[in-house]
């Protein structure tokens, strides 16, 4: 299931690449990130009654799942899901995916306008070019990512977004030159599916 919603993803966000009004593209991806809201604010209503998700309660795609679902959902869902995944995880880290945290972790921490820990978000500049957003500390990230079994950071190959396709990184591991800050625009540009007051101007 989780591998069908990937690539359901990067076939909606290839299928979007090819709009080229602004307008009719932005209705579009509002309409994805609406239906994607629904499905989390159904997974957290399943959780409440279920209980924590884990390896034993829903196996390893349902976990999946729920890491992609949460990634997509209001900050308020995303950090309630991420509370609970990481009590899990310190607790019975057999029973959990730690590679699950990482990226949430770090989404969190952008919206909030913070740093990013791990090294997992790349974002399109305003020019359509990939960029590492800024971390805590570059050289200690992919010693925290061992702890959660996630390999070192790379530059991101499969980075479905429009423009990303004519500005290339290339291959291979990411380097500190990489990072560069947001501006204004990048980070609504990022965020404002997440913020539930910003998305709502969308309706």
């Amino acid at each position: 299931m989780a591998e069908v919603d990937q690539q359901s993803a990067m076939d909606f966000f290839g299928s979007l690449s090819l709009i080229n009004n602004e307008q009719h593209r932005e209705i579009e991806l509002y309409q994805h990130y609406r239906q994607c809201h629904v499905r989390a604010n159904r997974m957290v209503e399943i959780v409440n009654i279920i209980g924590t998700p884990s390896l034993q309660t829903i196996g390893i795609q349902g976990l999946k799942s729920v890491g992609l679902l949460t990634q997509h959902s209001y900050i308020d869902a995303m950090k309630l899901m991420l509370k609970i995944l990481e009590k899990e995880f310190e607790i019975h880290p057999n029973k959990t995916l730690g590679l699950l945290l990482p990226p949430i972790v770090d989404r969190v921490m952008i919206i909030e306008i913070r740093i990013q820990r791990f090294g997992t978000q790349w974002i399109l500049s305003e020019n359509n070019v990939p960029f590492l957003a800024p971390l805590e500390n570059f050289k200690a990230a992919n010693n925290l990512r061992k702890k959660y079994k996630m390999p070192p950071m790379k530059k991101p190959v499969n980075l479905v977004a429009r423009g990303a396709e004519k500005n290339p990184l290339g291959k291979g591991y990411a380097v500190e030159g990489d990072q560069k800050l947001m501006t204004d625009q990048e980070y609504d540009g990022y965020s404002k599916y997440y913020i539930k007051n910003l998305a709502s101007n969308y309706e």
